[in-house]
C-alpha cells in the first residue's frame, strides 16, 4: 500500500508541476521589437524551451527586420498552478532595410548581431488556452559595434497542449 501511495504521490506531483502547454504562438511587444511574432516550444524533458521571435520596425528614420532565438529553462513558482519563471540566453540578428542607427558619431546600416539574456515570469490560464508573460534582460550588441543594451517584453500567446 505504501508503494502505491508513493507512486500516486510522485505521479500527482509530476502532473501538478509539469508544463501545462507544449507550444505557444502569439505576439511579443516591447523593446527592442515593438511587435513581433512569437513561438515558444518546449523540447526534451519539458522544462527547456526555444523561444523564437520574428519582428520588424517601420519607424520613418530606421526600418529593420530582426529575429531572436532564446533557449530558456522554465521553473515552477512554488505551488502556484499556471505560474512559471524562466531564464535563458541566445542570439538576435537584424538588418536595416532602410535608414541607419547613429552611435558614437557614426551611422551604421546593414546587419547587426547581439547576444541576449532574459529572466521572466509567465502565467497560463486554465479556463482558456492563454499564456501571458513579462520578461527583461541585458543585451550585448557585437556587430557592427560593441554596446551594452537591454530589453523588456510582454507576450500574449495561444497555448497548445
Amino acid at each position: 500500500m505504501k508503494k502505491i501511495s508513493l507512486a500516486a504521490a510522485l505521479f500527482l506531483t509530476t502532473a501538478l508541476f509539469a508544463q501545462n502547454y507544449s507550444t505557444a504562438i502569439g505576439i511579443k511587444s516591447g523593446y527592442p521589437g515593438y511587435g513581433s511574432i512569437n513561438l515558444k516550444k518546449f523540447i526534451g524533458s519539458g522544462d527547456v524551451a526555444i523561444d523564437a521571435l520574428l519582428g520588424a520596425n517601420f519607424e520613418s528614420t530606421s526600418r529593420y527586420i530582426w529575429g531572436q532565438c532564446l533557449f530558456e529553462k522554465n521553473l515552477d513558482i512554488g505551488n502556484r498552478s499556471g505560474f512559471n519563471w524562466y531564464y535563458g540566453a541566445g542570439p538576435s540578428v537584424g538588418y536595416w532595410v532602410s535608414g541607419s542607427e547613429f552611435y558614437k558619431g557614426k551611422y551604421y546600416s546593414g546587419m547587426w548581431l547581439a547576444i541576449d539574456a532574459v529572466i521572466g515570469i509567465e502565467y497560463t490560464l486554465t479556463a482558456i488556452p492563454l499564456n501571458l508573460a513579462f520578461e527583461a534582460g541585458p543585451s550585448l550588441n557585437i556587430i557592427p559595434y560593441v554596446r551594452p543594451d537591454g530589453m523588456a517584453n510582454i507576450a500574449l500567446r495561444y497555448a497548445i497542449q
